[in-house]
């Protein structure tokens, strides 16, 4: 069985009530070559259940620092808000980009 790492993040959490975030699961590698197929990306979403999965990439556009790819339990989206800016936050903790970056470029879908 391989294994990935992935960082469970509460994003968009109420100070007043801790358990109201939305939840993401976000899937890396150190390369950000993580060799899943479609399948299963989808299949890993579906397993966990949040709301968003997201999954980061290497880029297949030169001008982006990574490609990243959401996915819900029934299906893949082009774009979404919160797991966008949880993935970001996942690649700054994370070191996944320099730490000096000042911007950042994600490739979605």
């Amino acid at each position: 069985m391989r294994k990935y790492p992935y960082i469970q993040t509460s994003v968009f959490i109420d100070e007043k009530n801790q358990f109201s975030s939305n939840q993401l699961a976000t899937f890396w590698d150190k390369d950000a070559n993580l060799s899943l197929t479609d399948e299963e990306m989808q299949g890993i979403a579906l397993e966990l259940n949040f709301s968003e999965t997201t999954f980061i990439l290497k880029p297949e556009i030169d001008s982006c620092s990574v490609k990243v790819r959401i996915f819900t339990p029934g299906r893949e989206l082009d774009f979404a808000g919160h797991p966008t800016l949880g993935t970001a936050f996942v690649l700054k903790k994370r070191d996944l980009i320099p730490r000096d970056t000042k911007k950042t470029t994600m490739e979605l879908g």
